[in-house]
């Protein structure tokens, strides 16, 4: 990626500067946590079941932890080191849940049944990735890949986060073969471990049927007109992002017709500050229901949505 300054119509080139160490890349993160990625940082250099976690997060929005490394080359593996943090939560849900409701104060903490342990993931976050490392992240992968880039104008220091994103979904065979081409394969059993998770991931609408499933069909085909937009299955809903921020969240009413959708309005603090784009609907037939969606019990931020229930015809 290149950076210009425009002055005039004259394009001037911005000058890269690398990042000496990973403690840069860490610090960076770490204090803007919320602004690039809506999660909280619960533990900065978390130790569990042997392993040394650069940062523990959490994710209120859809109650579930986030784990963030930090790197500065590419010569290492993605897959391997990615599934053995994911199996370290499934394996001590403990610790974790302990150091979370530590951090967040007697009263405000959450019980073992409330966390979505299924919605676990990994953030990579570097300069650069290989084409090995790409390779092995596909769209199923709870496992992000996140390159940060540092520029320098003169008098402002400006940073790029981009996700990479990959459009196929990779085998197991073939996520192995890569594994194997890159050489890096330092875990014989992380195959079972990448095959139990996927095994336990949602399906909202397997069982859609009726007008449940001809309004799903409907919206999903405008959604899909949206450039550069990705969605998830959640433990709740299905999830549609664009530039790592959530666009709505779609969720299937047991033995109704309808489908609901939220739309995030914005955020409010708990001094009551709205978020930059806090907006508001004319709405005078009352189609929308205001709601607070979650509140992160760590800064006391409020996420605020407009709730829709779509019916036949509406879309």
């Amino acid at each position: 990626m290149r950076l210009f300054k425009n002055s005039g119509n004259i394009l001037m080139p911005i000058d890269r500067n690398s990042f000496d160490r990973e403690k840069e890349i860490q610090s960076i993160v770490e204090a803007n946590m919320e602004t690039l990625f809506e999660i909280d940082l619960v533990r900065s250099e978390f130790s569990v079941a042997g392993l040394r976690l650069d940062s523990l997060a959490f994710d209120s929005e859809n109650n579930s932890f986030v784990i963030v490394e930090y790197k500065r080359g590419n010569s290492w593996s993605v897959i391997d080191q990615g599934y053995a943090y994911l199996n370290a939560i499934k394996s001590n849900p403990g610790d974790f849940l302990t150091e979370y409701n530590e951090k967040v104060g007697k009263g405000k903490g959450m019980e073992k049944s409330e966390i979505d342990w299924n919605a676990s993931r990994v953030i990579f976050v570097a300069p650069s990735f290989n084409k090995y490392q790409k390779r092995c992240i596909n769209r199923d992968t709870p496992v992000e890949l996140w390159e940060i880039k540092r520029f320098n104008d003169g008098s402002n220091e400006l940073i790029s986060l981009e996700k990479y994103i990959s459009e196929q979904y990779v085998s197991e065979p073939e996520r192995n073969k890569v594994k194997s081409e890159s050489s890096e394969s330092n875990e014989s059993n992380t195959t079972d471990q990448a095959k139990k998770l996927s095994d336990s991931e949602y399906n909202h609408l397997k069982d859609l049927k009726g007008n449940q499933k001809h309004l799903w069909n409907s919206l999903e085909e405008r959604l899909e007109e949206y450039p550069d937009i990705s969605s998830s299955q959640k433990r709740d809903f299905i999830t549609y992002q664009r530039d790592n921020m959530s666009v709505c969240h779609v969720s299937f009413p047991k033995r109704k017709s309808e489908i609901r959708i939220a739309v995030p309005r914005g955020d409010k603090t708990k001094e009551g500050k709205k978020s930059k784009g806090f907006f508001s609907l004319d709405d005078p037939k009352s189609f929308c229901q205001e709601k607070i969606l979650y509140k992160s019990h760590q800064s006391g931020r409020e996420r605020h949505v407009y709730s829709i229930d779509l019916k036949n015809k509406m879309i």
